[in-house]
């Protein structure tokens, strides 16, 4: 409600009904000696303008207690953060991430906390280079080596050559490529031609047709594996194996009078053209891409750890 109430001045019921939302709520949590949500209770109800506030006689906030749970929330969270694991990556960015949390509590601590945040930070993988491993294909090799920088990105990691902290390795296995493959299926029909004699009568001209519809496909299958990992711990951080499809396909018909004749021809059915798929050279490239993209959303699913989002000081 207190996006509600920044926006517009709140009617008489819509305060009762903050009141008696607030009142129900910080005694439930302190029923359950969760001071942290009680805590926050207040800190919504303080975070209002004092003219709103001036308008809810029914909450009273006493705030040197107010402080003094500050005080022990943060030394309750700092203490928590402290006694977190940080042997594997992930636990160490949840232990980063938890004394980032810890500092809008206790300012008295604050110091305390930014320091042993730091001696966290400094253990955190934070960049990554990439290293193709064998593979059964020189060109898929080659364009994904040509498009890694363009597609793997916006994870929580920086792309770096210069001594990075995980190495992505990058397996892939061709199972089949299959260029311009054409299917045709043929159908026998009759058009109806409509036209006016020299008598000025109209008449319906039956002709037979043959239809013959072509469908042309390229399509590849491919096995990538993947893992990252940790050139200061050695850590595999993450890793998994995929099964991948890029297909591209066009379709056309054309039609051929296999029985009578067309008085006018413009009235009939006109053929399709065939259209050019990828040549073997783009083809590989849009499966290259598809790789990296999937593995990137693999990296993506990794905790962030973005120090610009997260970092409270």
């Amino acid at each position: 409600m207190n996006e509600k109430f920044e926006k517009s001045a709140p009617n008489k019921e819509e305060l009762e009904r903050y009141s008696k939302i607030y009142n129900k709520g910080k005694k439930y949590f302190l029923s359950k000696n969760d001071l942290k949500k009680a805590y926050r209770m207040d800190e919504l109800y303080l975070q209002l303008p004092s003219n709103i506030r001036e308008k809810l006689p029914k909450i009273q906030v006493d705030i040197n207690k107010h402080n003094e749970d500050a005080k022990t929330i943060g030394k309750n969270q700092y203490e928590k953060a402290k006694s977190m694991k940080e042997n594997t990556f992930r636990e160490r960015v949840t232990k980063y991430i938890e004394y980032s949390k810890v500092l809008c509590y206790d300012k008295s601590i604050r110091d305390t906390i930014l320091t042993d945040r730091k001696k966290i930070e400094d253990k955190i993988e934070k960049t990554m280079d990439y290293k193709i491993v064998g593979g059964n294909d020189e060109l898929l090799n080659s364009k994904i080596a040509e498009n890694y920088r363009g597609y793997i990105e916006y994870n929580s990691f920086i792309n770096t050559k210069d001594n990075p902290d995980t190495i992505l390795e990058i397996t892939t296995k061709l199972i089949e490529y299959t260029p311009d493959k054409i299917k045709e299926k043929k159908y026998m029909n009759d058009f109806d031609e409509i036209y006016t004699d020299e008598n000025g009568k109209e008449v319906t001209n039956t002709v037979k047709y043959l239809k013959r519809h072509f469908f042309k496909t390229s399509n590849m299958k491919v096995e990538v594996k993947y893992k990252l990992t940790s050139t200061l711990t050695g850590e595999v951080i993450l890793q998994g194996s995929k099964a991948l499809d890029y297909e591209e396909y066009t379709y056309w018909d054309t039609y051929t009078v296999i029985s009578g004749t067309l008085k006018d021809r413009s009235q009939f059915y006109q053929d399709g053209k065939e259209e050019t798929l990828s040549d073997k050279e783009r083809f590989f490239r849009e499966m290259a891409i598809k790789i990296l993209r999937v593995i990137n959303q693999e990296l993506k699913k990794l905790q962030d750890y973005d120090f610009l989002k997260i970092y409270i000081s």
